[in-house]
């Protein structure tokens, strides 16, 4: 029904933030699934409330008594990009977006590496949104969390999706031209080695020159 699915639509997206753990995220992710779902912010945000704070899971193996005492703190890592943002925005606004980011998008093209896991996990296992918020680890689940909470409206979605990632194809593309450029400026370079570095750079300039296939149309709100 469609209570049924409204609620598990909030049971969802409170499960992902109440891991977050960060109050300003729930609020904002409160308000943009109450829009989503037809009910009063205030409500969803006291579902949200309701649900118990997940438990970190222990693997086979149990940790060490040390460790659980003192967990190891996550290592530092550098926010995305804007592009970055905005490629997990549009990879997730729309299930065709989505599919169309799976065929076209090279993961290698995203630096970020949380990015990529989250882009590269969507397309391994085809699951939406709102599962893999539950089944990422920590620091990616807040990142996915975050871009589906952003309210701001992206004019031509699909047209920014395809513009976008051939930016980060030819981004890509420059960093590995600039490698081959390195290696052609080495005194004595091997002949062999020189026609196969050519042919390389050949074959890059070409990748650059081509049109990714276009971006679908979101279907009608």
């Amino acid at each position: 029904s469609n209570e049924r699915g409204r609620r598990e639509v909030t049971q969802a997206m409170g499960l992902a933030v109440r891991k977050t753990q960060d109050a300003v995220l729930l609020d904002r992710c409160a308000q943009q699934t109450a829009l989503a779902v037809g009910a009063s912010a205030e409500a969803v945000r006291a579902e949200f409330q309701r649900i118990p704070k997940p438990k970190a899971r222990l693997g086979y193996d149990p940790p060490e008594p040390m460790l659980t005492e003192q967990p190891a703190s996550e290592p530092a890592v550098a926010p995305p990009t804007q592009q970055e943002q905005w490629l997990l925005r549009l990879a997730f606004q729309d299930p065709a977006f989505g599919d169309w980011a799976a065929d076209c998008l090279d993961p290698r093209w995203v630096e970020h590496p949380q990015v990529r896991t989250i882009l590269e996990t969507a397309a391994q296992t085809g699951d939406p949104a709102e599962v893999l918020v539950n089944t990422l680890d920590g620091p990616s689940s807040r990142l996915l969390t975050a871009a589906l909470v952003d309210a701001t409206e992206i004019p031509q979605p699909g047209r920014q999706l395809q513009d976008l990632v051939t930016r980060l194809r030819d981004r890509f593309l420059d960093r590995q031209l600039a490698n081959l450029t390195r290696v052609l400026a080495q005194p004595n370079l091997p002949e062999e080695e020189l026609l196969r570095t050519l042919e390389e750079q050949r074959d890059l300039l070409g990748q650059k020159q081509e049109v990714l296939p276009q971006a679908p149309t979101p279907a009608a709100a």
